[in-house]
This record gives C-alpha cells, sequence and structure tokens, in this order.
C-alpha cells in the first residue's frame, strides 16, 4: 500500500473539481454546498450528496475540509481508480501470493514494468 497520500490527493481534487464547478465554496477550511443538484459527473455526485447540505451560513456550518479528505481518501481513490480501469485508462494486475490470497494493483496504460502475474484490462 503506497500510503495516504494518492488518497488524500484524489480526494482533494474531488473538492478543487467540486469547487471550480460551482458546486461548493470553501470558507475558513469549511466546505459549503452551494448547489445541491447533482452535477453532471456521476462519481462527482456521489461525493457532493455526502457533504452536509446547504444551509444558514454561522460560524461552524460546512464541513472541514481536512476531515472530509481524511474520511473520503479511500473511497475517492477506489472509485476513480475503478473508474480509470473500467476506461482502460489504466491497466490492472494480479498476483498470487503464498496461500488463497490474491492482491490486486493498477499501473499506468503503458505497463507494469517486469513482474509476474496475469494482466486483466
Amino acid at each position: 500500500m503506497p500510503g495516504p497520500y494518492l488518497e488524500y490527493g484524489t480526494a482533494g481534487a474531488v473538492l478543487a473539481e467540486l469547487e471550480l464547478q460551482g458546486w461548493i465554496t470553501e470558507e475558513r477550511g469549511r466546505v459549503h454546498v452551494v448547489n445541491p443538484l447533482d452535477p453532471p459527473g456521476p462519481l462527482l455526485a456521489v461525493f457532493l450528496r455526502g457533504l452536509p447540505p446547504p444551509g444558514r451560513r454561522r460560524s461552524g456550518s460546512g464541513m472541514s475540509a481536512g476531515r472530509w479528505v481524511r474520511q473520503s481518501g479511500r473511497y475517492a481513490e477506489g472509485l476513480y481508480t475503478d473508474a480509470l480501469l473500467g476506461r482502460g485508462t489504466l491497466l490492472g494486475e494480479t498476483r498470487r501470493f503464498l496461500g488463497p490470497r490474491s492482491s490486486t494493483g493498477s499501473c499506468g496504460a503503458v505497463g507494469c514494468g517486469s513482474g509476474s502475474g496475469s494482466r486483466t484490462g
């Protein structure tokens, strides 16, 4: 596992995209939904629904951006990785280790480098 950096980066990118498209705003480290309608992208819609609905702007309303990134990071990374694998942008690789467990990873469309295992795409 590469650590939380990819997860946090993906979740941060989701927030940035929602803000760029005008669905949320960030104020003093807190995320506020300004447009509760679903965005056209199905993945962004999933994450927008996970934020507190718009309400009166008072001190402490909304959700901490840092907290949301930490809570949603793994889910965001998983959904976007699965979407990229589904489109063929990434290639998945499954490796067998000693025992019945398998490990699935992903790599760029150029290739995963050397290694044993079967590739699926």
